[in-house]
């Protein structure tokens, strides 16, 4: 049996492909792969993920990963990766570019937002520490008066960590606040579990 770099030939790797690619030398002429995915006859669906600016016009339920963009670290990813074996498409606004010189930029993904958190099954408010969230802040009131599903985490240290404890309190008192992504992840994987559940009931 031959090698292919630091690998054997025939042998299965583990690892991040990027990682283990670079690794290989430049001589790999074909890579087949047999897509689409889990379609057979009951199957589990898998988590379904949009970023800014892409359509979505799905069916599944779906949560808009509503929180800071700028000023702190990428927690969208981290929620990502958590709610990864869910059966939800992730609406996350935060995209890997975002054209800072486009006058029109800003409009565009205002808009964007404004339709996806319309289109959405539940948002989930993330506040962390890092930065007060003006538009977040803004976008948790407006949510909290209406009857669409939320979940809302606070970073122990949020500056404003009162002011959104006590608001949510007198809104929607049925909201309990977590103070971990990890502790917002497990709320919406129990909403998500328990629908299913009851769509097997009936």
């Amino acid at each position: 049996m031959g090698k292919l770099g630091a690998y054997e030939e025939n042998s299965i790797v583990v690892g991040d492909c990027l990682d283990v690619m670079r690794q290989m030398p430049e001589c790999v002429d074909l890579v087949v792969t047999s897509p689409p995915y889990n379609l057979y006859e009951g199957s589990q669906k898998t988590m379904i993920y949009i970023e800014a600016l892409d359509t979505y016009q799905g069916a599944e339920k779906s949560v808009f990963l509503a929180g800071g963009i700028t000023g702190c670290p990428n927690w969208q990813a981290d929620i990502v990766q958590m709610l990864a074996h869910t059966n939800l498409a992730l609406l996350n606004p935060r995209r890997a570019y975002f054209p800072i010189h486009d006058p029109s930029a800003a409009r565009v993904q205002i808009k964007w937002e404004h339709d996806r958190l319309r289109q959405a099954s539940a948002i989930l408010f993330w506040f962390p520490y890092e930065t007060i969230c003006p538009i977040v802040l803004y976008e948790l009131g407006a949510w909290s008066m209406t009857n669409k599903k939320v979940f809302v985490g606070v970073h122990p240290q949020y500056q404003r960590r009162q002011d959104v404890e006590i608001q949510t309190q007198l809104v929607r008192p049925e909201v309990k606040i977590v103070y971990s992504l990890r502790g917002l992840a497990d709320q919406v994987i129990e909403w998500d579990s328990l629908e299913i559940s009851e769509r097997d009931i009936y």
